[in-house]
């Protein structure tokens, strides 16, 4: 295993065939949003949305969607998803058929330019990618940025973090504001770090 400072370089880069097999493979599949391992990080992120729900959001590695969903519940209206994952994009459409999502690759997709938004959303997803910092400069300037990187080590994670000084020093170039804040995850002492941000 390389180290980076303390920034725990892992593995390498999983395709999106593996994470259609896995996404299949699991049997349990939460039909709801609020039954989502990760609920409790969509839940702390929505509370950071502007009151008078004017966000339209761009979802960068949506997964299943089910941020879509708690999105929708609390009134924000104008969302889109996308992840390279098929088996997940077939999941989040039937599940939530009122949002819109794509089969898209980061490096790839138009979609940056094509949709119009002024929040991104990019959870555990940063950590799974070797070129991240490539994905932060697709981001248009001005941009409200809500994302979360892990503490600890998963088979598809690149890298993790052991601090928020490490998250900081790692993305800081790429926001004209940033608060990194953290979330107990697990039971092992695990942590979410929470990027909070102005993309510059």
């Amino acid at each position: 295993m390389e180290q980076s400072g303390t920034v725990k370089m892992t593995g390498k880069e999983k395709d999106a065939h593996w994470y259609s097999e896995k996404f299949r493979g699991n049997a349990h599949k939460p039909e709801h949003y609020t039954a989502f391992r990760y609920y409790f990080l969509f839940a702390a992120l929505v509370t950071r949305l502007a009151p008078d729900g004017d966000e339209s959001v761009l979802d960068i590695g949506c997964g299943p969607g089910h941020l879509a969903g708690l999105l929708r519940d609390v009134g924000v209206t104008r969302y889109c998803g996308f992840d390279f994952s098929e088996a997940r994009i077939e999941f989040a459409r039937a599940t939530y058929p009122d949002r819109e999502f794509h089969v898209a690759d980061i490096f790839e997709t138009d979609l940056f330019e094509t949709v119009d938004y002024n929040t991104v959303v990019c959870t555990e997803v940063l950590e799974h990618i070797e070129r991240d910092h490539e994905v932060l400069s697709k981001i248009k300037p001005g941009t409200r940025f809500l994302g979360s990187v892990p503490s600890y080590d998963s088979a598809a994670h690149v890298r993790y973090f052991t601090s928020k000084s490490d998250v900081e020093d790692r993305y800081r170039e790429h926001f004209a504001r940033l608060r990194i804040d953290t979330l107990p995850h697990g039971v092992k002492g695990e942590r979410i770090y929470v990027i909070d941000g102005i993309i510059m």
